[in-house]
């Protein structure tokens, strides 16, 4: 056949003899491409509502002042600043993650 790939497979003694031309073998292999793709956005996504999460649990931990002067704030300040780190923390893991998926060309797992 010209320009095209013929397939051989063996499957109980018996020989099946698919053929594809060039244009079918590259449909498929863009259809599988754009499936790596989709499964790449989706544990992006996933990985991203995750970590998101994470950071709304951690706010819940902050509590409100009783009063509105300035001195109430003093006790709550260690909370805070934990607070801040951790969040700098998990945003500086965050942007990790998102370019190392970025960078990554499949998923097998």
């Amino acid at each position: 056949m010209l320009g095209g790939i013929t397939c051989k497979v063996f499957i109980e003694g018996q020989t099946w003899v698919a053929r594809h031309t060039v244009q079918q073998k590259l449909l498929i292999a863009g259809i599988l491409g754009l499936f790596v793709a989709f499964l790449l956005l989706v544990m992006r996504a996933f990985s991203d509502g995750v970590i998101a999460i994470n950071i709304t649990i951690m706010v819940l931990e902050l509590k409100v002042p009783h009063t509105t002067d300035f001195q109430s704030l003093i006790p709550l300040l260690p909370v805070f600043l934990s607070y801040a780190l951790s969040f700098i923390y998990a945003g500086i893991y965050w942007n990790n993650h998102h370019h190392l998926f970025h960078a990554a060309e499949i998923v097998n797992g």
